[in-house]
């Protein structure tokens, strides 16, 4: 990390001016170290982005490949949020610049938007770390809000269920809750996403017995090796010796394992089962392997149901008014056990299950999101003052011309959102601009 010991107040004045020099020196060492991406956070640049921008520019002159301005990815009041921002957009953004390079090398004759954690698509060039941390479940909530809304569901609960996790989320009247600032992975990104909670609970969880208790998950078996049934290992002192749930489903005959592209293996489930038998019997437990793959079917289905409480119950929904949309991999081998935990009567099982979320992404809208601080301005009568309703007219303004670039005939159509009660927090704004 390099300090400096430029700073302005809260006013933009100068307090201490920047020693360029003693920079220049610094960055070129980090250079030469091997370092090829940065982060600039100073105080108060949310308001005056001048600074950043200066140092920003010495990093690329001394050869930082990927440079990062907190003011640029997170223009809002809050300094620890918007400086891990800026580190999470230094970390990712070269990582996704390469795989956007790769595809349009790939397919040069195809026009390519990115789906985004706010549930929106966006252009290549603005696709970037922090908006993209969970564009894949995001494109799930869109597919839920998208097929419920094909039935006349005006309430559903998507059920995304994959391999390693289980991404829950909210729809009313076809949309789904925003959040503006989320920690993901220890990390607080000020960042628009849509609110998904998640649970290590996927096809791939290892059902272990530690001798005191049985559990599901968080491990997982992953792609490689895979469950046991996969046949990449545990009968043949391969890596996989541990149960996933898809073994646990298929022991059940709950897969059907002639509609699969390639043959299940019993003997290794069977083996491994075996074993759980014995180790059960040690600890004074006597169950055949039929009540435990019921057990672990039940604790997953359990941390399932509890994961939709923190997107309903906890938050002052009562589930039984919405439809569980199931959907994933494994979503269809699980979800009417948990609707039945739940009271949920209505279960939503879409042709395109197997597949809605990269369906989700292909029904979403073209969006562009951007925040800007207002000042220290006070609400009237619950009503945006007129220096923030300036602010919105910018923004918008600015959005409305990149989308209809973007979008070309018809962007006379654009959909305004200005989100007011949700991304009006005191002292910030915010706008999302829709193409439909």
């Amino acid at each position: 990390m390099i300090e400096v010991d430029a700073r302005v107040d809260c006013d933009g004045s100068e307090i201490a001016p920047l020693d360029e020099e003693r920079l220049a020196r610094e960055l070129r060492a980090a250079v030469d170290a091997g370092i090829t991406s940065a982060a600039v956070l100073l105080m108060h640049a949310y308001a005056y982005p001048e600074l950043e921008a200066k140092i920003a520019e010495r990093a690329r002159e001394a050869g930082f490949a990927y440079v990062a301005r907190s003011s640029e990815v997170a223009s809002e009041l809050g300094f620890l949020a918007r400086g891990e921002t800026a580190v999470a957009d230094a970390y990712l953004t070269p990582l996704l610049q390469r795989h956007v390079e790769a595809l349009r090398d790939a397919l040069p004759e195809a026009t390519l938007h990115f789906m985004q954690s706010s549930g929106g698509l966006t252009r290549p060039e603005n696709f970037r770390g922090p908006g993209a941390l969970l564009s894949g479940p995001a494109g799930g909530v869109i597919g839920t809000a998208h097929v419920a809304a094909e039935v006349g569901l005006r309430r559903a609960i998507g059920f995304d269920m994959g391999g390693t996790s289980t991404d829950v989320s909210l729809v009313v009247d076809g949309e789904a809750e925003r959040a503006f600032e989320s920690v993901v992975a220890g990390i607080r990104v000020r960042a628009p996403m849509l609110h998904i909670h998640t649970v290590a609970a996927g096809g791939g969880s290892l059902c272990r017995f530690d001798g005191t208790r049985a559990s599901v998950g968080p491990e997982s078996a992953g792609a490689d090796p895979g469950p046991l049934c996969y046949g990449r290992g545990g009968a043949g002192g391969g890596r996989a010796r541990e149960l996933a749930l898809t073994d646990v489903n298929l022991w059940l005959d709950r897969i059907p394992d002639d509609r699969l592209p390639f043959p299940l293996q019993r003997e290794p489930v069977a083996e491994a089962f075996e074993r759980l038998e014995r180790e059960l019997a040690a600890a004074g437990h006597t169950l055949d392997a039929d009540a435990i793959a019921a057990g672990f079917v039940e604790i997953a289905n359990d941390a399932m149901a509890q994961a939709i409480q923190e997107v309903s119950v906890r938050r002052g929904v009562d589930p039984r008014d919405f439809a569980l949309v199931g959907f994933g991999g494994a979503g269809g081998q699980h979800v009417c056990a948990v609707a039945r935990k739940l009271g949920i009567r209505t279960v939503l099982l879409h042709p395109q299950a197997g597949l809605l979320s990269a369906f989700g992404i292909g029904v979403a809208d073209l969006t562009w999101d951007r925040q800007q601080d207002a000042g220290r301005v006070a609400l009237e009568s619950g009503r945006a003052p007129e220096a923030v309703s300036g602010v919105l007219d910018a923004l918008e303004a600015a959005g409305r011309r990149e989308l209809a670039d973007e979008a070309g005939p018809g962007a006379e159509a654009v959909r305004t959102e200005r989100f007011l009660d949700l991304r009006y927090r005191g002292t910030e704004t915010a706008l999302t601009l829709v193409q439909p």
